[in-house]
């Protein structure tokens, strides 16, 4: 199973959300901002909404769990500036 770096990703912030693209599958990820008080008990931002793009319908050879975690800090850090 692969792993994905940051180079596999493109990330940008739109409106109240943070769209992240895994390029190699062209799955979108969308994570919500959430409400300040929500920030302790959840961090900055929602689950995210996942639609595959890509023609397999999954992250293909890569570890859906890699995938999403490394698209969740990478919004995280949009989010920061």
């Amino acid at each position: 199973m692969r792993h994905p770096t940051r180079d596999d990703f493109s990330v940008q912030k739109v409106g109240s959300a943070v769209e992240v693209v895994f390029l190699p599958s062209d799955s979108h990820l969308r994570f919500g901002l959430l409400d300040p008080s929500e920030h302790a008990k959840h961090g900055p931002l929602s689950e995210p909404y996942l639609r595959h793009a890509g023609p397999t319908g999954d992250f293909g050879s890569y570890d859906p769990f890699d995938v999403t975690r490394l698209a969740y800090t990478l919004a995280c850090e949009a989010v920061r500036g």
